[in-house]
């Protein structure tokens, strides 16, 4: 029987890598960002775990509907990997039609805008998991563990300077698919302060004006992970992933994901691990390439002294976050 299983954080976390190690195992599809082709109906970008009764059935219907998702954004990300569910000439020539027209879909959607989207060939039907990645539900996991309970969910953290440091440097570049750079978003601000960590921490909307850059993104970090990491508290169906971890033992933490999802880990994996671990000539911003073990200290230097106490003394001022950044690894 086909499961889904999630990948969830906020962006510039390292969901990305993470993802192409899920969707490298060969019973893997993977949709890569499905709620930016089609969004999640009427959900917020925050909600509570006592209204799960309210959002739940919406998150219930966007997942039954995924085969019509695809889009060459979320079906075509490199790098792609052999699966078990091709094998056969109709199979490969079948899902090779497939992506050939999700290309052009592109090439379409550039000179005439909008995000067209197909349904997936009947081989997928074959896959035993549909792996999917969300940068934008952080602040939903808790509603979607409870509305999906037969649904796994990676919820990913990365160090708070680490995440701080990858959005400024992207904004300054231009490399942000946004129209308001995100340390300027009051509305993401907003959203924040809707949980109940920034109720118990006083942070309001009011106060956006009043803090730095780092300060808005340290807090906005706080709330949306800390709350997820409370409203996932009890639940068997997430697992905690710390980034910067994962960066210093891959292999060790992919075999417990793999584990955790209920999928075998294979020499493919592996393969991909210790290529996607170093730095290649086509690496750059949104590349799943990486010297992997420099990435947890990739901050240092490059943000301020005082902008990285500043982060650190606001994202440490929570008890689960703050036990997550003293974890020795």
């Amino acid at each position: 029987m086909q499961r889904t299983v999630a990948i969830i954080g906020m962006s510039r976390s390292g969901t990305t890598w993470i993802s192409k190690v899920v969707d490298s195992s060969p019973d893997v599809f993977y949709l890569h960002e499905p709620d930016y082709v089609v969004p999640v109906n009427c959900v917020p970008l925050v909600t509570s775990v006592e209204d799960a009764e309210v959002w739940g059935g919406y998150f219930a219907d966007y997942i039954s509907g995924f085969r019509g998702f695809c889009s060459a954004r979320s079906v075509l990300k490199k790098p792609m990997f052999p699966k078990k569910y091709l094998q056969g000439v109709s199979s490969r020539l079948g899902f090779a039609w497939f992506t050939a027209r999700l290309r052009k879909d592109q090439v379409v959607a550039r000179l005439m805008g909008g995000t067209p989207t197909r349904s997936w060939p009947d081989s997928v039907e074959r896959a035993k998991v549909i792996a999917w990645k969300s940068v934008e539900l952080t602040g939903n996991l808790g509603v979607l563990l409870r509305a999906l309970p037969e649904q796994q969910v990676l919820h990913v953290i990365r160090h708070p300077c680490g995440f701080v440091d990858s959005l400024i440097r992207g904004e300054n570049k231009g490399l942000l698919e946004t129209k308001v750079p995100v340390t300027e978003d009051a509305g993401l601000f907003d959203f924040a302060t809707r949980t109940g960590v920034a109720r118990k921490l006083g942070i309001r909307t009011c106060d956006w004006p009043k803090l730095s850059k780092v300060e808005r993104m340290a807090y906005f970090w706080l709330c949306m992970n800390e709350q997820a990491a409370e409203d996932a508290e009890g639940m068997s169906n997430c697992m905690r992933v710390y980034f910067d971890e994962f960066c210093m033992k891959p292999i060790e933490l992919s075999k417990k994901i793999f584990d955790f999802f209920g999928l075998p880990f294979t020499q493919q994996t592996e393969n991909f691990l210790s290529t996607s671990s170093v730095v290649s000539k086509w690496s750059n911003y949104f590349s799943v390439s990486r010297q992997s073990e420099q990435v947890p200290g990739s901050w240092v230097g490059r943000l301020e002294a005082d902008d990285a106490k500043t982060i650190i003394k606001i994202a440490t001022s929570m008890p689960r976050m703050a036990a997550l950044l003293e974890r020795k690894f």
